[in-house]
C-alpha cells in the first residue's frame, strides 16, 4: 500500500505539516536545505504579507508572499524576485506559513522583528528592481567594453604586425 499523501490530504488530515522549501525565490528569508517551514490550514481570510503556500494551475507548489489583495485574486511575488504573480485565487490556496526553523530555533511569523522584516521586505520591490537592472545593465557594458577592447587590442597587434613585416 502506498504510503504517499499530497500535500493537500496530509493538510486535510493533520491541520499542519513542515516541509523544507526548495528555491531561491524566498531568500534571504527561506535558505534552500536549510531552513523549514509550518503551514498551517487556513483558519482566517488571507492577509497582505502572510506567506501562502497555493498550487498553480500546471500543479506546481509556490510558497510566495501575498502583496496585495484584489476582488477577484491575489497577486504573489517571492522574497528573491520582483515579478509579481497574478490570478491566484481561493480555489488555488492551499495553506499559510505560521512559523519557520532556521537551524534548530523557531520563529512564529506573528515574531515583531519577523514582521519588521516583512515590512522592509515588501516595501523595497521597486528598489530591488532598479538594483537588479542597473546590475544586469552593468554586466552588459561590461561585457561590451571587453569585446571592444579586445578588437582594439587585436587591431593594434596586426597593426604592429604588419608594420614590422614591411621593415
Amino acid at each position: 500500500m502506498n504510503d504517499f499523501s499530497t500535500i493537500e490530504e496530509t493538510l486535510d488530515k493533520y491541520g499542519s505539516f513542515i516541509i523544507a522549501p526548495v528555491g531561491i525565490s524566498m531568500l534571504p528569508l527561506l535558505r534552500w536545505g536549510k531552513d523549514t517551514v509550518v503551514i498551517e490550514r487556513l483558519k482566517r481570510p488571507p492577509q497582505k504579507h502572510d506567506m501562502i503556500l497555493y498550487k498553480r494551475n500546471n500543479g506546481q507548489y509556490v510558497l510566495h508572499r501575498l502583496l496585495e489583495i484584489r476582488k477577484r485574486d491575489y497577486v504573489m511575488c517571492g522574497d528573491n524576485q520582483f515579478i509579481r504573480e497574478y490570478g491566484i485565487t481561493d480555489k488555488n490556496i492551499i495553506g499559510i506559513c505560521t512559523g519557520i526553523y532556521r537551524k534548530e530555533k523557531y520563529v512564529s511569523c506573528q515574531n515583531p522583528l519577523y514582521r519588521l522584516y516583512v515590512r522592509f521586505w515588501c516595501f523595497s520591490i521597486p528598489l530591488r528592481r532598479v538594483m537588479l537592472f542597473s546590475i544586469n545593465f552593468a554586466r552588459c557594458v561590461k561585457n561590451y567594453l571587453a569585446v571592444r577592447l579586445k578588437k582594439i587590442r587585436a587591431s593594434k597587434f596586426f597593426a604592429k604586425k604588419m608594420l614590422n613585416r614591411d621593415k
